[in-house]
């Protein structure tokens, strides 16, 4: 097909959440991705914008000569079927784009003229990396606010000129003065950034959330509103621990995601894992009380068989149980079109119908 006809193809689709497969000359998938309006990403490909791609991009688009594609009920399953694609399949593009796409890592290097925390778009032979995030724009954000909480350089080499700027308004500890003291604080402030990359030190978050309750009441809302966006991106970068450590928990919980296409779907989890899903696509707002009393008994019903069952805990996850556990976990804890709640660990009687009654009209509520 040429890029005319793909287009046209791709006009067809519908607006809803799904992947889509790229093909090459030979039939093979060379990529695999996700969205959740298919008729707008797909046709993004093929459309003038293309133009302003990288060179990665462009020869992967020259390689199409057709795209197979397959919707899903919500965002989330479209998010966990491009995961388990791209590992079966492993396309060759889904490896060759995947950092010009979205992924990023943090960098300490230690090795470096004067470490620092750094973006960096994949590891290298030396330093300490974290990630891979999928948060390139706001990434920036984070690197900012930690290098700034632990005073550490701005700059990437060495001057010759005793007590810059940055260090007389205290925004750097000054390793460049080369004092044995600071020298060695220096070198504790990079190991205490780590720490807090590996989800071990969280004092930041409390500093920048005082700070941004002192710039309210002093009514600095410029700089309420920076550190606010600060506190919402460090918090982005510990979900990868929080979701490998609430999938070990293993703890039952209920969600309700909304279906683009109307109505809603019910998910069981046990931590981060899906073990039971259906869809309501008769459910509609305003809901009435009958659709909340067939979604109560639909829960208890699914609960008393599922969430009942044992499944062997673990005491670390592989990498691809890793990748869904945070995709399933970031989804739940941040989308608006989606409310979850972690139900007690107990025999199903009225406590979980008490329960699952406030959870219900807690979702509802959001939902409205």
């Amino acid at each position: 097909m040429t890029i005319d006809e793909l287009q046209q193809k791709a006009k067809l689709l519908p607006s809803l959440p799904g992947i889509y497969m790229m093909r090459d000359s030979l039939g093979n998938i060379i990529y695999v991705g996700k969205s959740k309006a298919l008729k707008k990403r797909v046709s993004s490909y093929f459309g003038k914008t293309i133009k302003d791609e990288k060179h990665k991009m462009k020869r992967m688009v020259a390689s199409i000569v057709s795209f197979d594609y397959q919707e899903t009920d919500t965002e989330l399953d479209a998010l966990l079927l491009e995961c388990k694609l791209i590992k079966e399949l492993k396309p060759i593009y889904n490896s060759l784009l995947k950092n010009d796409k979205r992924y990023r890592f943090i960098e300490i290097n230690r090795e470096a003229e004067l470490p620092r925390v750094n973006v960096a778009f994949e590891k290298g032979d030396v330093g300490e990396y974290f990630g891979p995030y999928d948060i390139p724009y706001r990434l920036n954000i984070g690197v900012e606010a930690i290098n700034s909480y632990y005073k550490l350089p701005l700059c990437k080499k060495r001057v010759q000129k005793k007590e810059c700027l940055a260090y007389r308004m205290k925004r750097c500890i000054g390793p460049c003065q080369e004092e044995k003291a600071i020298l060695i604080d220096y070198e504790s402030r990079l190991q205490e950034a780590a720490h807090f990359l590996e989800g071990k030190d969280l004092e930041i978050l409390t500093y920048y959330e005082e700070k941004m309750q002192m710039a309210s009441e002093r009514l600095e809302f410029e700089k309420a509103v920076q550190y606010r966006e600060y506190i919402a991106v460090l918090k982005m970068l510990g979900y990868r621990k929080e979701a490998i450590g609430f999938s070990l928990d293993n703890r039952r919980g209920i969600a309700l995601v909304k279906i683009p296409r109307g109505g809603f779907k019910l998910y069981l989890l046990r931590g981060t894992q899906i073990v039971y899903t259906r869809c309501f696509e008769e459910i509609a707002a305003p809901v009435q009380k009958e659709h909340k009393q067939i979604l109560q008994k639909a829960i208890l019903e699914a609960g008393d068989k599922y969430f009942k069952q044992r499944l062997q805990s673990k005491k670390h996850l592989e990498k691809g149980e890793v990748d869904e556990a945070m995709i399933t976990y970031y989804y739940l804890k941040t989308k608006r079109e989606s409310c979850y709640e972690v139900i007690e660990e107990n025999d199903y009687g009225k406590v979980q119908k008490r329960q699952i009654n406030q959870f219900l009209n807690k979702a509802f509520k959001n939902f409205q």
